[in-house]
């Protein structure tokens, strides 16, 4: 449960974070220890630059709660306003116990589909055994027959950093071999610099399992998108107010105004398909979630524009804020979910 809790979170940390002004290249450095030619992205959030109580405030001045109705407005409201409490809660205990930086680093070192891993960076005196706590990472391992399972180690430490797994043997990253890797930074550095930072660079393994997928809504095969990523970076940050800027880099202009009339096709097949199931009463069991977050799409190819060889995307508040507004709402549709469940146990238990 601490590790979907603490999901939950990160998921807050990189959609609200308010953000500092370190430079990306010097950022990427504490994790170098960590990477090689397989590593295919990195996350980074700067915990201790985030304002817990600032973000409360623009949630209040920036959510409008879209097409939601007024129960459904105040309901994702106070949604919101409990996972910033609770994430405040948090983070606080993190950077007290001496973790002032997560990472999330994703390879394919050790297995193609393994999970990322995440990596908090102590500073000195750090209290690692409270961080590992904190992320549930202490537990004993499962009683069972298998001596493999039995001696994973959930946690490592390499240097400053904590390396902590989501139910994986953290062992290995301990005799990772570390390499070189320009082309992560310089992408980690295109978006500019923010609290939340992120890097991504498609392995030719992952393109090719993606190329293998069904067709675009033109028919063209899945490699006429997958073909024109290089790479992606992002960065978050709130100077004066919240914002950001998403860099997608392609092999040359043409495959950037490619990639645009690609993201617009992609937004008008998904607009008619929530618009037919709608029209049918078949909503997707998630509120207004999808809408919404299909309507915020819509708003930022408005904010799209192709720069020579690159697709930049200026994340502006209002679409922070249509973000906030469309994790609330699955939030609370879902508590409805859970609570019509227990409802309907309870009468099954009632009636026998």
């Amino acid at each position: 449960m601490k590790l979907v809790r603490w999901s939950g979170i990160a998921g807050l940390l990189l959609g609200l974070a308010a953000l500092a002004q370190a430079q990306p290249g010097e950022a990427l450095a504490p994790v170098t220890p960590l990477i090689n030619q397989k590593t295919l992205s990195v996350i980074r959030v700067d915990v201790s630059a985030v304002h817990f109580d600032e973000i409360g405030k623009w949630v209040d001045q920036n959510f409008t709660g879209g097409s939601l109705g007024a129960e459904d407005k105040d309901a994702v409201l106070a949604t919101l306003h409990d996972g910033i409490k609770a994430a405040a809660q948090w983070a606080e205990t993190l950077v007290k116990s001496g973790g002032n930086t997560l990472w999330i680093i994703n390879t394919q070192e050790f297995e193609e589909d393994a999970p990322p891993m995440l990596v908090v960076e102590l500073a000195a005196g750090a209290d690692a055994a409270a961080i590992t706590k904190l992320f549930g990472a202490d537990a004993p391992p499962p009683s069972t027959q298998d001596a493999q399972i039995a001696n994973r180690k959930r946690w490592i430490q390499v240097g400053n950093l904590l390396v902590i797994s989501s139910g994986e043997d953290a062992s290995p990253w301990k005799n990772l071999k570390p390499e070189a890797r320009p082309d992560l930074a310089k992408v980690f550095a295109s978006a500019g610099p923010g609290t939340v930072q992120a890097a991504f660079i498609p392995s030719p393994a992952l393109k090719q399992m993606f190329g293998q997928m069904d067709q675009l809504p033109d028919k063209r095969p899945m490699t006429a998108l997958t073909d024109t990523v290089v790479s992606c970076a992002l960065s978050l940050q709130a100077t004066p107010q919240m914002s950001g800027k998403l860099v997608i880099q392609t092999p040359d202009a043409a495959a950037a105004t490619n990639l645009l009339q690609i993201v617009h096709m992609l937004l008008d097949a998904g607009k008619q398909a929530i618009q037919q199931q709608h029209d049918a009463g078949a909503g997707p069991g998630l509120g207004a979630g999808p809408a919404l977050a299909l309507q915020l799409a819509l708003d930022l190819t408005n904010a799209v524009h192709a720069d020579a060889d690159k697709l930049v995307v200026d994340i502006q508040p209002k679409h922070l804020a249509g973000l906030a507004t469309a994790i609330g709402s699955v939030a609370v549709e879902s508590q409805r979910m859970v609570r019509r469940f227990q409802s309907s146990s309870n009468v099954r238990l009632i009636i026998g």
